[in-house]
């Protein structure tokens, strides 16, 4: 199972190196065929999905700061002590083009630390207060976000005006408690003071030989799609083993990508659960590694592998 890279692995230096990338258009003024913030774009689609951004014309570059929800969530509201997980769309109101967007990167979600220290303002202020399932526009020009700079990497001049979409897709928190003692083959799950897993343990000496799935509690948000972005935490294990192969409940970053990238047990599964929802997934090689197993994390060929999992986001 592959982990995509978090945001600040990922796109976060791109958006905090501005000493590199002091260049592009300088153009300061507001020129004919320029329209002030929000005034020069229409973004149009559901929360979810890849907007359709659509530019009436150019966005002037000594614009103020613009911002609107424009559709407004009826999920959790992020406090700054959150993770936030957004799918992100940057356009580059000078040349009218989107420079990038996490729908089409591969990832599909950012995860976003509200409480860090280098987190972008232009992403806190907007997201702290917000609600689970909104779509928040923002325009800023370059040099506000890039402090004086702009950014090569995303074809970003030191003076461009921005349009950032956020669509804020998670964290739904899922509720239920994970069965502290194993029954069957269905394992029970250790967790630490906090109720985040620690480990399994195992009452059947041998696990159930097909894809198994125990669904501890059904959250209230979208649906998990094949190809939509996907944010979970997770803890795997081979079956009988005394301890975790991975897990991402302890590193304060959940795996964020879409399903289509991980192991078939999780696809065939996981499709349709809807966010917030809390699984055990016992996996036999057939729909995990294969006989050639995961020798890195010490899976063999013939071991049936078992997730804690907790869905996060889906769109």
């Amino acid at each position: 199972m592959s982990r995509p890279a978090p945001w600040k692995l990922a796109l976060l230096p791109l958006l905090i190196a501005p000493a590199l990338v002091a260049c592009g258009s300088d153009d300061s003024g507001t020129d004919a065929g320029t329209a002030d913030g929000l005034a020069a774009v229409s973004v149009t689609g559901d929360v979810g999905a890849e907007p359709k951004v659509e530019w009436k014309e150019a966005m002037a570059a000594d614009s103020e700061d613009d911002t609107t929800t424009a559709v407004t969530g009826d999920g959790p509201k992020l406090t700054d002590a959150d993770t936030a997980l957004v799918a992100l769309t940057i356009g580059n109101g000078f040349d009218k083009k989107t420079v990038y967007s996490s729908y089409t990167n591969g990832s599909g979600l950012e995860s976003v630390d509200l409480s860090g220290a280098d987190t972008l303002p232009v992403l806190k202020d907007n997201l702290v207060g917000a609600t689970v399932g909104s779509r928040i526009l923002v325009t800023a020009n370059a040099k506000d976000v890039f402090s004086g700079a702009g950014n090569s990497s995303l074809g970003i001049g030191n003076e461009d005006p921005l349009l950032f979409v956020l669509d804020v897709l998670g964290p739904f928190t899922p509720s239920g408690t994970f069965p502290a003692t194993a029954k069957g083959t269905v394992p029970g799950v250790t967790v630490d003071g906090d109720g985040k897993p620690t480990g399994l343990t195992f009452a059947a000496s041998k696990p159930d030989p097909k894809l198994a799935l125990t669904v501890v509690s059904k959250g209230t948000g979208p649906a998990v799609t094949l190809d939509g972005p996907l944010a979970v935490d997770y803890l795997g294990q081979v079956y009988g083993a005394s301890k975790p192969f991975d897990q991402s409940y302890s590193k304060g970053q959940p795996l964020v990508g879409k399903l289509s990238g991980l192991v078939k047990g999780w696809q065939k599964e996981l499709v349709g659960l809807p966010a917030g929802s809390r699984v055990l997934l016992s996996i036999p090689p057939k729909y995990g590694y294969g006989s050639a197993g995961q020798p890195s994390a010490g899976i063999k060929g013939t071991d049936t592998i078992v997730f804690a999992i907790d869905i996060l986001a889906a769109g």
